[in-house]
């Protein structure tokens, strides 16, 4: 039998993404973030970088853990690939392929603000009343 699994290594193009809802199934909710890999290849005498981008998505409880990922952020990812497909505007099917991730581990975090996870997932901060301030 043939399976499907990947270990790849590469760095975040832009802040991940947190989404949250509810159906009649309960909660969901997933972090997705973009990732680019590089390659360096010879051909011809001449070296070159190879550069790949790949989506990656993270279901359930687990996505919370990586809502202060922010760009540049170098992760380790054991995973398993799969074709994600929608319908445009116009009613075309389109497709891709992406992540499942299994296993992150974290290579160089470089942390987004309180302030940037808040707007990410759409919460309000909390704050205490004015009057049960200290001074």
């Amino acid at each position: 039998m043939v399976t499907n699994q990947l270990s790849i290594v590469g760095k975040l193009t832009k802040n991940a993404e947190f989404k949250s809802g509810t159906t009649e199934n309960g909660l969901w909710q997933n972090c997705k973030f973009n990732l680019v890999v590089e390659t360096e290849l010879k051909r011809k005498m001449e070296v070159y970088t190879e550069k790949v981008y790949i989506d990656c998505t993270i279901w359930g409880e687990e996505a919370q853990k990586y809502l202060s990922l922010g760009a540049g952020s170098v992760l380790s990812i054991k995973g398993r690939f799969k074709m994600e497909s929608w319908k445009d505007k116009d009613g075309n099917t389109k497709s891709r392929p992406t992540i499942v991730p299994a296993l992150i581990n974290i290579v160089k975090e470089v942390a987004i603000s309180d302030t940037e996870i808040m707007n990410a997932t759409n919460r309000k901060p909390e704050t205490a009343p004015d009057d049960d301030l200290p001074f």
